[in-house]
């Protein structure tokens, strides 16, 4: 059951905001102990407070290996703020170098007017780290032994109907972009994310579009979602899967457009990338429907109903056709049939090959 606001709609419990706040100025000629090291309007997004409430805290979830890219080393033993792996014992030695860390990035008191109270590590991270997607923030106004327990729960995982866990890197930008506004109106998955023991989880951000945005993840209706919400593990579902394998999907549709314009540029002279991927959307996931998963396969599927029309595999008077994608063929010999018959049905076409 899902939470309905007056006009019907599902309630969201999460709201998704992009930002894009103005970027600092150039510095060039300033001393580097008077130059700013973030820009005003990400600074209140990351680091401002709220008035009349309790401190809001700070916290990243960093990739070491993703930021190692950056340094050239790892560097997270010598930083001069909190970090704690998300990982323990013999996990966290065998994979010190590549494991998730959490780092308290919370401004010590006074920073937020003197600069010169401001970490090293924030100067640095926003200098050269900002815009490289290797990590997520997180505002909250627990301390970082509660965060670095309730995030430590979502690493390693059951999945759904199979005896092994799997590896969740849920600090991976895809999950800002693509997962989370998944879940936004699932009152349970945004319980189970962004609530523990008595304190939750305000919002999580992350850059995007190389640091010129931030999208910002903010939770709404903690008190409604406190209520009557099963206390259970965390378990990886299809539905959890679902708008990764649908972003899966659009990155080879989008291939196999560009394809398409390339194999037959005469006749698709007019139609751009975008325009060839929404014409074949519809048709290849019937076509995969059907069986077929091979690239070379749907390629020569996705020509034929742009040239046949999108229900080409319907318009057989016989019916043949139909049948032969319904049939329990392997697909090769599917495909070697089904050539067969266009050839029958149009052969002059010369797009069957």
């Amino acid at each position: 059951m899902q939470r309905v606001a007056t006009d019907g709609v599902p309630q969201r419990y999460l709201t998704i905001e992009d930002h894009r706040p103005v970027p600092l100025h150039d510095q060039t000629g300033i001393p580097v102990w008077d130059q700013d090291w973030i820009a005003p309007e990400l600074k209140e997004l990351l680091f401002g407070q709220p008035e009349d409430e309790p401190k809001m805290r700070t916290y990243l979830i960093v990739d070491a290996n993703l930021r190692k890219n950056i340094t050239g080393v790892f560097d997270l033993d010598s930083v001069d703020v909190p970090v704690q792996c998300l990982f323990k014992g013999e996990t966290a030695q065998e994979l010190e170098e590549s494991a998730p860390y959490l780092i308290d990035m919370t401004l010590p008191d006074g920073a937020w007017e003197d600069r010169a109270l401001v970490p090293d590590f924030h100067r640095d991270f926003f200098r050269n780290h900002w815009g490289h997607n290797t990590g997520i923030f997180i505002r909250t106004n627990a301390l970082m032994g509660e965060v670095w327990r309730h995030f430590r729960k979502f690493t390693l995982v059951p999945r759904e109907g199979r005896k092994t866990r799997v590896f969740v890197r849920f600090w991976d930008e895809q999950y800002i972009r693509l997962y989370f506004p998944h879940i936004a109106d699932n009152r349970e998955r945004v319980a189970l994310w962004f609530l523990r023991d008595g304190f939750c989880v305000r919002g999580l951000l992350a850059d995007q579009d190389g640091g010129k945005a931030v999208r910002e993840i903010l939770l709404q209706h903690a008190l409604f979602l406190v209520d009557n919400i099963p206390s259970k593990p965390f378990e990886i579902t299809n539905y959890d899967l679902a708008p990764f394998y649908k972003e899966r999907e659009q990155k080879d549709l989008r291939k196999l457009a560009a394809a398409l314009k390339k194999g037959f540029p005469n006749d698709l002279k007019h139609y751009s990338e975008e325009m060839i991927t929404s014409l074949i959307d519809e048709p290849v996931a019937r076509m995969v429907a059907y069986g077929f998963s091979q690239q070379k396969h749907l390629y020569i599927l996705a020509a034929w109903s742009l040239f046949f029309g999108k229900t080409f595999d319907q318009k057989d008077p016989s019916g043949y056709l139909l049948d032969i994608f319904k049939s329990s063929l392997s697909e090769a010999d599917k495909m070697s049939a089904l050539k067969n018959r266009m050839d029958q049905l149009s052969p002059a076409t010369g797009t069957t090959s």
